[in-house]
């Protein structure tokens, strides 16, 4: 189920950029820092995903020498990471705020 209110916009940034936005979220961990996912990937992509123009998370994909996503090495989790901001929502909104995001993303990324 779709919220109509929400508007969800996906374009890339950088790494600094991507840095800056994982120390204001929730799942940060030492395999979504961008410096080691640099060292454990061929290539990375970093993709944020706003809301109504507010940030709300950042995929990072890593990308294999032929330009497709992949797995870094020793690593065990590569996706979004949210924004603190989101984890005051009630219960209700978060998981339309998922939805959202998570669709708009994967149809940017996968189609």
């Amino acid at each position: 189920m779709v919220s109509e209110s929400i508007k969800v916009q996906v374009w890339q940034i950088s790494a600094d950029a991507a840095e800056v936005f994982l120390h204001a979220a929730y799942q940060a961990s030492p395999f979504t820092q961008p410096k080691v996912l640099a060292a454990l990937s061929h290539k990375v992509d970093y993709w944020c995903a706003s809301v109504d123009g507010d940030p709300a998370c950042v995929w990072p994909v890593a990308c294999d020498e032929q330009g497709q996503p992949s797995l870094p090495l020793f690593s065990y989790y590569l996706g979004p990471y949210w924004a603190k901001s989101n984890a005051s929502l009630s219960s209700r909104k978060l998981m339309y705020l998922t939805a959202d995001v998570s669709r708009a993303l994967a149809q940017r990324l996968l189609l």
